[in-house]
């Protein structure tokens, strides 16, 4: 199977999106995201397309007698269940030991996942919008090793949905500018970097961003650039 047929990928990556795509053939799109940039482009278009569906849904509160009939099939009720969780909570209060860990170990989870945060993703670029400097539009993170980028849309503005917004390293020997993805139309998202995506990084003090047609460059090189900015590097 040609897995770099376009076709192929995009309707691929709808079923990895809406759900039908299960089991190893699952595990085989996530394989090919790693290995295929135009696989990534498949996935993130889909997903970008679909964000806004979730929004017009209304949640349903199933009847009432599909929770009993869940429960009886459980071999309980609602009332076992809440009598059964209120004396193992009440037991537990009364053992002072167990509460002072169980705080420890949440303030401990607590300082680690800040520490993590901190140490393994820093800032190395902000676009802002050029008719006002202090609004910015999106912000670009990288971890440590510079094997991913985090790249959040900071504004809810909307962006032309027949167009894609495309990442690009400027490398400073004058070589030519390496694309490192799309960016996002909303919320975040997250790019993962090949050695040559990492290299173009690395030797780059500035970064753009072009606008493209639906899936990005097709020639390989930036279309019409809309933003540059400057590369933060870690201290």
């Amino acid at each position: 199977m040609n897995y770099r047929n376009s076709q192929l990928l995009d309707e691929l990556a709808a079923q990895y999106v809406i759900g039908t795509l299960r089991g190893p053939a699952r595990a085989r799109f996530e394989r090919l995201c790693r290995q295929i940039p135009q696989a990534t482009q498949a996935l993130h278009r889909w997903e970008d397309r679909l964000m806004g569906l979730s929004k017009d849904i209304e949640p349903v509160k199933p009847p009432a007698h599909v929770w009993q009939k869940v429960q009886a099939r459980l071999g309980h009720t609602r009332e076992e269940e809440s009598r059964g969780f209120m004396a193992n909570f009440l037991s537990w209060l009364r053992r002072p030991e167990l509460v002072l860990a169980s705080i420890a170990v949440v303030a401990l989870s607590l300082s680690l996942v800040s520490y993590v945060t901190r140490q393994d993703v820093s800032t190395i670029g902000i676009f802002a919008d050029t008719a006002n400097q202090t609004s910015e539009l999106w912000r670009v993170e990288a971890t440590k090793d510079r094997e991913e980028l985090v790249v959040t849309r900071a504004t809810t503005q909307v962006l032309d949905p027949t167009k894609d917004y495309e990442l690009w390293a400027l490398p400073d020997s004058g070589a030519a500018p390496v694309s490192l993805g799309l960016m996002p139309k909303s919320g975040k998202r997250s790019l993962s970097l090949s050695d040559k995506q990492r290299l173009a990084l690395a030797g780059a003090s500035k970064i753009a961003i072009s606008l493209e047609s639906l899936g990005g460059s097709t020639t390989g090189a930036p279309g019409t650039v809309l933003f540059v900015t400057n590369v933060t590097r870690a201290s």
